[in-house]
């Protein structure tokens, strides 16, 4: 059974209010909240949000078992209004224990290059973030109200984490449960693209620091495919700047819950014993380096990896700071690099790869050695 409901909200219910009772008590939280307690869940009066999960709780009593409703408003002042009514009228209303308020930030559409570029990204996100904490099982997500966009990417979200959504017509008093569907998706080109995509993660770039950016993408038909996943917002002088979009943030939710779902299908061979060597090798033999590595064994834990023939250890730094991540050092030699620290020291490790075969299974196992050292 599922018990978390994600849902989607817009302001319709202040619209709604001001035909009721005037504009000036529908934008008063106190005022909306005794109006809205007057009406059954079923009056449309009562909103896109409400009318939606009376509907869902109704029609799905085999799948539901609602113990909390998260709501996701705009960035707004009436998605706020509405959101805090709302978190108090739907347990009145409904046998829900604890619903959750969550403003996305930047979704509001004055400001339409925000909206765009970051509300919508951030929405995806939070919503991916909300499904993987409370678990894939106990979650399913409300699309009916929102804006039409908003709506979409919510359904599309489901699609891509793999928990149905529910919908509810505006002209009938039923809704329809939309199953998760088995997307086909290019893993292959994600895992290409991770590292690019995560350079725009914190801020977007403009038109020449993108083009470096794509510089170690070789394939054409890769970089078109990359730009596809962007969006860009003119500037003065005929400059640009690249972000992520919305779409970009979904392809990157589900094909990083693909990727982990199926994590050893991309995985490198493992080495034959013969090619395996029998001990992490360094560049030097100083002191600090090599009480620094005894004390913690890094090199050695990372030589047990089944894939890894050799770790040689090029740089010791002592005193350092919490630091564990890996990524492609050279693509010709088949060689990781990991970054592995804390406040005694840093260290560096070159991890050769011989049987990585091509650009994706180098950064699968990247990605399996960076989630590895988390537990070191």
């Amino acid at each position: 059974m599922r018990d978390t409901i994600l849902m989607t909200c817009g302001t319709s219910l202040i619209g709604n209010a001001g035909r009721a009772i005037g504009k000036e008590l529908a934008s008063s939280p106190d005022s909306l909240l005794r109006w809205l307690r007057t009406l059954d869940v079923s009056d449309k009066s009562c909103g896109a949000e409400i009318n939606g999960l009376a509907c869902m709780i109704e029609e799905l009593p085999d799948t539901l078992d609602p113990i909390e409703v998260i709501l996701y408003v705009s960035d707004t002042d009436d998605g706020i209004l509405v959101g805090k009514v709302l978190e108090t009228v739907i347990p009145e209303k409904f046998d829900v224990s604890k619903v959750k308020l969550v403003r996305i930030e930047g979704l509001n559409p004055k400001h339409p290059d925000t909206f765009r570029r970051r509300g919508l990204r951030n929405l995806v996100m939070r919503l991916a973030d909300d499904v993987k904490q409370k678990g894939r099982p106990r979650c399913i997500i409300n699309a009916t109200g929102g804006f039409k966009v908003e709506v979409g990417l919510a359904q599309e979200l489901a699609s891509a984490v793999g928990i149905p959504s529910y919908y509810k017509f505006e002209f009938s008093s039923k809704g329809m449960l939309v199953p998760p569907m088995p997307v086909g998706l290019d893993i292959g080109l994600w895992l290409r693209l991770n590292k690019s995509m995560e350079s725009l993660e914190n801020e977007p770039l403009r038109k020449r620091d993108l083009d470096k950016l794509m510089e170690p993408i070789c394939d054409e038909h890769d970089r078109e495919r990359f730009l596809m996943l962007l969006e860009d917002v003119p500037l003065e002088k005929g400059d640009r700047l690249y972000d992520i979009s919305a779409l970009g943030e979904l392809f990157r939710v589900l094909a990083r819950n693909a990727f982990w779902e199926r994590e050893v299908d991309f995985m490198p061979p493992p080495v034959s014993p013969d090619e395996k060597a029998e001990k992490v090798q360094h560049s030097n033999s100083e002191e600090h380096l090599l009480h620094f590595e005894a004390r913690h064994g890094i090199g050695e834990k990372l030589l047990e990896i089944p894939f890894v023939s050799k770790v040689r250890s090029h740089y010791y730094k002592k005193s350092g700071w919490t630091m564990n991540r890996c990524h492609v050092k050279d693509r010709s030699e088949k060689e990781l690099e990991v970054e592995w620290g804390n406040d005694m020291g840093l260290i560096k490790y070159i991890l050769t790869v011989p049987k990585a075969r091509g650009e994706e299974q180098l950064q699968a196992a990247s990605l399996h050695i960076s989630e590895k050292l988390k537990t070191l």
